[in-house]
């Protein structure tokens, strides 16, 4: 749970079909995340989203593209959510990804995200995040994959470096 004025919860990086809209323009048919029903029906066809604590309301995030499989989320002191790497698909491609959300819900377009555009040194699944007492989020662990020019997976690498998200406030109350 996370959030200002009003509390969501985040819901993350599910491994599991996705609606995509067809060329055509025609209602897809694969299966989304609420069942076999039709994609055109369905109303959360993002990856990862928030759901307000009060009214239910469903607030998706900007890039639902990004599965965060397997990535963790860690809260901040303001109110904010971090959700970072984690595997984008099931063919085990890893993200650099991270997600800065405000919590805040906007109906006119369902936005969490702030898009700040941050990424990691290197992209990882199955690792920590840990916000400190000075608002940053140390990420630990993980791994990756390296791949042949055919796709094919050459290596795993287990991580063991640390990497620090800083997004440049102080939680600190003033003095």
């Amino acid at each position: 749970v996370f959030g200002g004025e009003t509390q969501r919860i985040l819901v993350a990086g599910w491994n599991g079909p996705l609606c995509t809209v067809p060329a055509d323009s025609s209602p897809a048919t694969q299966e989304s995340y609420e069942g076999s029903i039709s994609c055109a029906d369905s109303t959360y066809s993002g990856r990862s989203f928030t759901i307000g604590t009060d009214d239910c309301t469903i607030g998706l995030i900007r890039n639902p593209e990004e599965g965060h499989f397997l990535g963790p989320v860690a809260s901040m002191p303001n109110g904010q959510a971090v959700m970072s790497g984690g595997f984008l698909d099931g063919e085990l491609h890893v993200s650099q990804r991270v997600e800065v959300l405000s919590g805040e819900f906007n109906p006119d377009n369902n936005l969490a995200d702030l898009g700040n555009g941050a990424s990691m040194e290197r992209g990882r699944a199955w690792h920590t995040a840990t916000t400190d007492m000075g608002g940053r989020v140390v990420f630990v662990g993980g791994m990756n994959f390296s791949y042949g020019t055919t796709g094919e997976i050459l290596d795993i690498q287990f991580l063991s470096t640390v990497e620090v998200y800083d997004p440049g406030y102080d939680p600190a109350p003033p003095s």
